[in-house]
């Protein structure tokens, strides 16, 4: 779809609620003129792999604790070193908010998960939604809150969780006892996380082992970062593997706004594009529009999946030859994702790039860029 330009000039704080209120004008008509289509398949209908089976690269946490070996990742504790509380690994390139995560897990020894639309508190340490799995008979499968509320569903529980913080348990998916002998003790499983809004479901090797809808005020997360937990007590090791994100297009009729921040280009306090970014995206969260918003800083996103679920993309950046979208082949991602109905907009001299590179593509989407060497 064709979306404004935008371009102020000199300092602009004042003018941010306007930008802000276009950039939401732009979002909330977003897929009107062609159909929301699937994200282009990665791996397997969509999936991405978040770990290339070599290093930690785009995973941050402490070293003593975690390396990749035999193509898993491996978090493991001795007798001689310790963690004092649960650590994490946590993804550095992005943040998830409706997902389907596939991976595959061996623990030996103590209890781990994988933690979603969480918070990071410092120091490798997180709070938020886990995915349980342990090395015992009880806890594999659950729904778990890490610095939160606790259990929030049991394995074989379907679980509502009322705006009140009211609890209601529904119909049984079946006797624990039964889910647990389809978990392979000290061995691989396939473990599947399904986050579509409220509805939060874990399965185990193809077993649905617990479901929870929560929509408790001022406690439920529906965005946030994504971390591997290795927990604190006896000597333990836990191996991941094979992790597969594919965004899900949001539920609930939300939408989602990407931003993207060029890379730093003046002086501070001039062409302030991170700056800009974030004082948008403020004001956005301040609006309480129930528009979901995710930044990328530094010119183009690290994370693979940025783009899989948005409705809209807005890049605030330098122009010209430099423009980040000309980079690369990132000109036909970004066309593809206007043909689908992904609105795109762009602010300050990220309107302009050269005519015989990018500026036709540009004119489809943007309708006039207002600038000599876009025309």
């Amino acid at each position: 779809m064709a979306a404004l330009p935008l371009r102020p000039h000199g300092r602009f704080p004042f003018a941010l609620p306007r930008i802000a209120a276009l950039v939401l004008a732009i979002v909330v008509a977003s897929g009107r003129h062609s159909p929301a289509l699937e994200p282009a398949a990665a791996d397997e209908a969509g999936f991405v792999q978040l770990f290339d089976g070599k290093s930690l690269s785009g995973w941050e946490g402490k070293p003593e604790f975690w390396s990749v070996r035999d193509g898993a990742i491996v978090g493991e504790t001795t007798a001689e070193r310790t963690t004092k509380g649960n650590t994490f690994l946590i993804w550095r390139q992005g943040t998830v908010d409706d997902f389907e995560l596939r991976f595959r897990y061996r623990l030996t020894g103590g209890n781990s998960g994988v933690q979603y639309r969480s918070r990071d508190l410092g120091d490798s340490v997180v709070s938020g939604y886990q995915a349980d799995f342990e090395s015992g008979t009880k806890y594999s499968g659950i729904q778990y809150e890490e610095k939160g509320r606790g259990i929030l569903a049991l394995r074989g529980e379907r679980v509502s969780i009322a705006a009140d913080g009211t609890k209601t348990v529904g119909e049984p998916i079946g006797p624990t006892e039964e889910l647990q002998k389809l978990i392979k003790q000290g061995d691989w499983n396939d473990y599947r996380v399904v986050a579509r809004g409220s509805k939060l479901s874990h399965f185990i090797n193809g077993q649905l082992m617990s479901e929870l809808i929560d929509d408790q005020a001022g406690k439920r997360a529906a965005e946030g970062i994504l971390a591997l937990q290795l927990h604190a007590g006896p000597p333990m090791k836990v191996e991941i593997k094979e992790i597969g994100l594919k965004r899900l297009k949001l539920a609930d009729g939300r939408k989602k706004l990407v931003l993207v921040a060029g890379r730093p280009s003046h002086p501070p306090g001039e062409h302030e594009h991170r700056a800009g970014v974030m004082l948008i995206e403020k004001c956005l969260d301040a609006a309480d529009t129930g528009l979901v918003t995710a930044s990328y800083f530094d010119g183009w996103p690290a994370d693979p999946t940025a783009f899989d679920n948005a409705d809209a993309v807005f890049f605030y950046s330098d122009g010209g030859a430099g423009h980040p979208v000309l980079q690369s082949s990132r000109l036909g991602q970004i066309d593809a994702l206007a043909k689908r109905g992904v609105g795109i907009a762009c602010l300050h001299y990220a309107v302009e790039v050269p005519k015989e590179k990018g500026g036709p593509a540009f004119l489809d989407w943007l309708g006039d860029t207002s600038s000599p060497t876009g025309r």
